[in-house]
């Protein structure tokens, strides 16, 4: 769950001095403990695995050989750190540390930070990430299936009791698409830690989903923003977090929280339409036919014929050495335009014609006798979306749809 660089992250630990070990900054933290003379009686009996001790060293101040004895006989219960405050070594032995280099456990020097406050930020941490691992998974329960409204009601009020009426979320996710979870977790944790924890018990809160984050806002009814994706640009720069560096999905206006799960879902799928599309920001409401897209994207079964248009037009265009998709996809990237079309392909019009009808012919038997231009757009609409999900998936986002 934690692990020992993310706790580096809290302003706490500003000033810990890593001295050996930083291979093993990923191991996890569970608890916290401090060091004393009683321990070392007791053959440091009281400290098990993915615990972070922190000492003053003061039992060895008369006998700096201690230290490795101590680290010899912690290192094998899997620790997950060892932390000493510089009051009676201002460095420490160089045994010691080359032994934790060794095992690759981290090995810390720390000034001035009393141990006190350090136990109370370890388990503040330990709190917040258990807390939002719980929200993460009340959400993901919310999508599995459809649930009663009271479900969805109480599981609104588990997440902020505080909620108004009216609903609004927006899903965000970095553009950096190899920006690894881990790092988004470390963000998360940071951005828990700081100030902004006040903002759960107004009418705003936010759940770590996926890759990104969920950002939900709530209004009586007077208070509804007119621009809601400038009201969430600004709420984003309140928890420093920098609009331009995210993709911003926002759903539709829900009057009650009882729609929770479908404001979830929407702002969901508008985010994927807009890094799908290259948008900074959409809102649910603006997406149109890419609205069904993602549906179509979902149902292996229903999206079988537009997904056979495309097999037909790449199978025609690799046997005759064509170019019927790529002047399709113009045709409609221009809303069916011939002259624009071929003003891009430097083509005559008559020429794009002939690519028309000749598409038509061959999807016949796909589309039937349905509207040519809509089932077209369906289809190629499609296909980029594949192409980008594959692009996705090679380049290991792990954001949710």
């Amino acid at each position: 769950m934690l692990q020992v660089k993310e706790v580096l992250q809290s302003p706490t630990f500003q000033n810990f001095q890593l001295l050996a070990g930083e291979q093993g900054l990923e191991r996890e933290v569970r608890s916290v403990s401090i060091l004393e003379y009683e321990a070392v009686i007791d053959n440091f009996a009281d400290f098990s695995a993915d615990t972070l001790i922190l000492t003053s060293l003061f039992y060895a101040r008369e006998n700096p050989g201690l230290l490795l004895e101590a680290l010899k006989a912690l290192a094998p219960r899997g620790i997950a750190g060892f932390a000493v405050k510089a009051v009676f070594f201002q460095e420490l032995p160089a045994e010691a540390v080359a032994f934790a280099r060794q095992q690759g456990l981290p090995l810390f020097l720390f000034h001035d930070t009393y141990m006190e406050d350090i136990v109370v930020a370890v388990n503040d941490l330990l709190k917040i990430k258990q807390n939002y691992l719980l929200l993460e998974e009340k959400v993901a329960f919310l999508l599995q299936v459809d649930k009663p409204s009271s479900v969805i009601g109480d599981t609104a009020h588990e997440i902020n009791p505080s909620f108004a009426p009216f609903l609004l979320y927006a899903y965000i996710l970095p553009k950096d698409m190899k920006l690894s979870l881990r790092e988004v977790q470390a963000f998360f944790e940071r951005l828990f830690y700081k100030k902004y924890r006040q903002l759960q018990n107004e009418t705003y809160s936010y759940i770590k989903y996926g890759s990104g984050i969920l950002l939900l806002a709530s209004f009586r009814k007077e208070e509804v923003p007119g621009d809601v994706v400038l009201f969430f640009r600004q709420l984003m720069r309140r928890l420093d977090i920098i609009p331009e560096d995210f993709f911003l999905g926002i759903s539709t206006l829900h009057r009650t929280f009882h729609r929770l799960d479908t404001a979830v879902r929407e702002s969901l799928h508008a985010n994927t339409c807009a890094r799908f599309s290259g948008q900074e920001s959409l809102v649910y409401d603006a997406l149109g036919m890419d609205s069904f897209l993602l549906l179509l994207a979902d149902n292996k079964d229903m999206a079988l014929p537009w997904r056979e248009a495309v097999r037909v037009l790449r199978e025609y265009d690799e046997k005759y050495t064509s170019s019927l998709l790529d002047t399709m996809q113009l045709y409609v990237e221009e809303h069916g335009e011939i002259a624009a079309v071929a003003g891009r392909l430097f083509q005559h019009p008559n020429t794009i014609r002939y690519r028309i009808k000749k598409a038509r012919e061959l999807l016949e038997p796909v589309f039937g006798e349905t509207d040519f231009y809509e089932q077209l757009f369906l289809s190629l609409r499609l296909y980029l979306y594949d192409r980008f999900e594959d692009k996705r998936r090679q380049h290991g986002m792990a954001g949710k749809k």
